[in-house]
């Protein structure tokens, strides 16, 4: 599955001028990432995604909620989940 087709089937659903539409978005990557190939989502994220993140921080919006959760699935995807740890053996009683 290719980004600029979730971002077209996306704009042609809503306003492109509202808000809505980029969490959206971003909202059907991150559910939708397993579909998408790699390279040009890393590309997505490291371009656009980061850029937008920076600028929803400035503009306090809610679009960076939504690009934590799909950094998050990105790293998973990429990484794997993470692995519990064991707690060391508390001392025995003796």
């Amino acid at each position: 599955m290719e980004i600029t087709k979730i971002q077209n089937d996306n704009s042609a659903n809503n306003d492109s001028t509202s808000g809505t539409n980029n969490d959206k978005f971003i909202q059907l990557l991150t559910y939708n990432i397993r579909n998408i190939d790699r390279s040009e989502l890393r590309e997505y994220i490291l371009g656009d995604g980061l850029k937008n993140f920076e600028k929803a921080i400035k503009d306090q919006t809610g679009l960076k909620s939504n690009l934590r959760k799909l950094f998050l699935a990105y790293d998973l995807l990429v990484n794997g989940d993470i692995m519990p740890i064991k707690k060391a053996a508390q001392n025995p009683k003796d």
